[in-house]
């Protein structure tokens, strides 16, 4: 899952709406989702949805960025494209934290509404056995299938680690190169101790990579103190 901030931007009026994600892909899909159904929690953006149609919607990643940099960067981005005012943009709160809470005797009534759709209903026996079943699992396609000795070799070859490489090697040449290569990254002056174990994280190594395969910045608040 990758974090970051998105837009949902009307391309012919120009504005849009900005949001931020712990799992941009996920994040999206549920926008697009919403509104062709004509169901979007944003009154506005369903409106201008509505009026301009689809095509005139695009729906992508801004930046990838770490999940504790989330409400700093939307601050950020919401105030530079001010798509809190009506005239550029959806968002229906300032720039700020957007997180929305619920008083105690509001969070009181809605778990008695939430526990009133279902309490007190009586089930039938057929009811409940159907339940039963839904609820024993699925069967897989592979259920009850055994493999051969052969078949279940090569399964397992298949899953031994990553063939991408396997058998090559580098010249002392190239050996050499890479050594050098590393050596100079890890000594120059703007790459501390801090930075470079916050880059060699898997987590921020992958949230690098699908930033990259999206086109798009990826952020961290290390970066901007030195920008």
């Amino acid at each position: 899952m990758t974090a970051g901030i998105y837009q949902v931007q009307n391309v012919i009026t120009g504005q849009r709406y900005i949001g931020r994600a712990t799992n941009l892909r996920a994040r999206m899909g549920d926008h697009r989702y919403w509104l062709r159904r004509g169901r979007h929690a944003n009154g506005f953006l369903q409106a201008s949805f509505q009026k301009y149609g689809e095509a005139a919607f695009e729906i992508r990643p801004l930046i990838v960025c770490s999940r504790k940099d989330l409400p700093l960067y939307e601050r950020l981005i919401i105030a530079g494209y001010r798509s809190a005012e009506p005239e550029f943009g959806f968002n229906l709160m300032p720039p700020g934290d957007t997180t929305m809470t619920h008083s105690v005797d509001a969070r009181r009534r809605i778990s008695i509404a939430v526990g009133n759709r279902s309490r007190g209903v009586p089930k039938s026996a057929e009811h409940r056995r159907k339940i039963s079943v839904a609820l024993s699992g699925t069967v897989g396609c592979n259920l009850g299938r055994t493999f051969g000795a052969e078949t279940r070799a090569k399964l397992s070859a298949k899953k031994l680690g990553n063939k991408h490489r396997a058998g090559k090697t580098f010249s002392a040449e190239s050996r050499e190169r890479i050594a050098e290569s590393l050596r100079r990254h890890f000594a120059d002056a703007d790459r501390s101790a801090q930075h470079r174990a916050a880059v060699s994280n898997p987590h921020v190594v992958a949230a690098r990579t699908e930033a990259r395969r999206w086109g798009v910045p990826f952020v961290t608040t290390f970066s901007l103190c030195l920008a």
